[in-house]
């Protein structure tokens, strides 16, 4: 820029990527017509620009640890029993539930605790499910009033 513009330097790359208000951009290309150090600059951001868009300028390469970092990862899923990590997920919320229903047995009042863990997770997981709907149809009752 020359000496004597005052151009925000921001409005040209505004200009660039189509987010500068209509007037600005009026004032910006009239400004244009008669300052060269302002066209070079748009110019080199032009370039920029269209450096950073051009994906055939980044090659990635990638670390020969990462084949390693595969290859155990792997490992432990086979050695886990191929259990997904959506099985994975679902045996710790198991655990999870038992956890609760063990705390279930201890409260004052609570009388189904014991049976639960007698029947184990089928049972947990139905009366948790009972437990769900209750709440849903009480919620229901809410919202309606």
């Amino acid at each position: 820029m020359s000496v004597n513009c005052n151009l925000d330097k921001s409005l040209l790359q505004d200009l660039l990527e189509g987010i500068i208000d209509p007037i600005e951009k009026i004032v910006v290309e009239e400004h244009l017509k008669c300052c060269s150090e302002c066209r070079r600059e748009l110019s080199e951001l032009k370039l920029l620009l269209w450096d950073l868009n051009n994906k055939d300028n980044y090659e990635v390469e990638f670390p020969d640890e990462l084949d390693d970092i595969k290859e155990a990862i792997l490992g432990k899923v086979v050695s886990n029993g191929g259990k997904s990590a959506a099985g994975a997920v679902v045996e710790a919320q198991k655990r999870t539930l038992a956890s609760s229903v063990a705390f279930v047995k201890y409260i004052p009042g609570a009388k189904g605790g014991g049976r639960l863990i007698k029947k184990g997770g089928r049972a947990a997981s139905a009366v948790v499910w009972k437990a769900s709907k209750s709440f849903v149809k009480g919620v229901g009752k809410i919202i309606a009033k």
